[in-house]
């Protein structure tokens, strides 16, 4: 393959000079103006999620929403996570997507050197290098820069997979997690009304089946893990 200027876009390097590969940041020229302030938008929406986790304790959060449901708390927090919350990780989740289909048509392969594979794994390896940090030495239990790593790394082979079999892979993902969570929330509701029926047959002085004996078991376990250690943040 001729080495032309093509093969050296965004890389600190002279086409007569091979030796030399030095990968250098996307110039300001270059960037995409909308998907910058698309991402800073995104990162605005985050932060205010954020806030929530960073000025108190989740346990503080479920006593909030468990409470009245008609004072300021209350209804700033609704705002947000109506609004905000699910909104921002999506748009920021396709903004990622698109970085990264920006980083890899951006470059070009070349004769020698490391390989554009081997750019675009080394910068997913220091985002999950950064969530390691976050979750084990700052102790942010809401870090999301280590699944990003991970994803980043999965979604890589699908990169020139057909716009149709994405969509459908896409719709399939959703669907299996619609269907995992509807049968979750199944599983919840009909151990929460057992449990109900075994201390209704109790306090009416019957004595309990063996099947009610785990049914007024069970549901008192699944509760406490529902609910946040007030020690945690």
């Amino acid at each position: 393959m001729a080495l032309t200027a093509d093969n050296f876009i965004n890389y600190d390097i002279a086409p007569d000079d091979v030796a030399i590969q030095k990968p250098a940041p996307v110039s300001k020229e270059k960037r995409i103006q909308t998907i910058d302030m698309v991402r800073g938008f995104a990162l605005c929406g985050i932060l205010l999620v954020k806030i929530i986790g960073f000025g108190t304790y989740y346990y503080t959060l479920y006593k909030v929403v468990q409470g009245p449901q008609h004072n300021a708390d209350y209804i700033t927090i609704g705002a947000i996570i109506t609004f905000f919350d699910g909104t921002m990780r999506g748009l920021f989740s396709m903004l990622f997507g698109a970085g990264m289909i920006l980083f890899l048509t951006g470059k070009h392969e070349r004769t020698t050197g490391p390989r554009v594979a081997d750019y675009y794994y080394r910068r997913l390896l220091w985002l999950v290098l950064f969530g390691v940090f976050n979750a084990f030495v700052l102790l942010w239990t809401g870090d999301i820069l280590y699944f990003y790593g991970l994803a980043g790394m999965i979604l890589y082979p699908f990169r020139k997979t057909a716009p149709k079999v994405l969509i459908m892979l896409g719709l399939l993902c959703f669907l299996i997690n619609a269907v995992k969570t509807q049968w979750g929330w199944n599983d919840m509701k009909s151990k929460r009304v057992a449990y109900l029926e075994a201390v209704v047959a109790e306090n009416a002085g019957q004595k309990l089946t063996p099947e009610q004996e785990g049914a007024k078991a069970a549901w008192p376990e699944m509760e406490k893990n529902m609910v946040p250690d007030p020690y945690r943040s």
